[in-house]
């Protein structure tokens, strides 16, 4: 089943805009389906860290996500004035009931998270880039939690990436589907999540926002112009 879309009363499928993470301006691009740009493919699909393809994921992971409709939301984050990016896919999705799920009752998925270190300091680009998944799933569908995956398959990696993220608010979710066959992943999430307006708005997706024409659209300042996946 096709992963659901976040709401969009746009015609645009590319954003661009700033927010405010930890006092520090940040710049995003997020795609919205459908899925056109070719620097989604281009990006995503050439990502490296420690000169290895990030999780795995080229040209033709990235190419088969879109045409299988297995992606929500492509999203980049990198500190204004800083090449060290941060990016992400979004998924709406149901894991435990796909095939009865709808866009309310779903859950919000982080998948294929990677950091690409810059040539200057190190900065909380991954912070900035969970705050600002979180912001667009409290705030589109008024989903106060978020989930993502860890890969347990490699204890070392497991242990490192669940005390990682459980500093980042999330904790393990041992009611998430517990049949699940793909016993390797292991659910993570963070409850409780608020919106945060003054730091990013997204309020121009909403078609009861839509009408604000002296609100930046883009949210933060306008620039204007296989389902279940591991995390490392």
């Amino acid at each position: 089943m096709p992963a659901h879309n976040f709401v969009n009363v746009t015609k645009q499928n590319e954003f661009t805009g700033t927010f405010i993470y930890n006092n520090d301006t940040y710049e995003y691009v997020l795609y919205l389906p459908p899925f056109v740009s070719p620097d989604i493919i281009e990006y995503f699909g050439t990502r490296t860290h420690n000169k290895k393809t990030c999780l795995d994921v080229d040209k033709a992971t990235v190419t088969m996500y879109i045409k299988k409709k297995d992606v929500s939301a492509f999203i980049i984050v990198n500190q204004q004035n800083s090449d060290e990016k941060a990016s992400c896919t979004l998924q709406i999705y149901d894991h435990c009931s796909p095939y009865v799920s709808t866009r309310n009752t779903a859950q919000v998925w982080i998948n294929d998270l990677c950091r690409i270190a810059g040539t200057g300091s190190k900065t909380q680009s991954v912070n900035a880039l969970l705050f600002f998944a979180e912001q667009l799933t409290v705030q589109n569908l008024n989903k106060t939690d978020i989930y993502l995956f860890v890969d347990t398959s490699d204890i070392n990696n497991k242990n490192g990436l669940i005390s990682l993220y459980i500093s980042k608010g999330f904790d393990i979710d041992a009611t998430m589907c517990p049949d699940d066959a793909v016993s390797h992943l292991q659910p993570m999430i963070k409850k409780n999540i608020s919106a945060n307006t003054n730091a990013i708005d997204f309020g121009y997706l909403l078609p009861n926002k839509i009408t604000y024409r002296n609100k930046r659209r883009n949210g933060g300042t306008r620039k204007r112009r296989h389902k279940q996946r591991k995390h490392r």
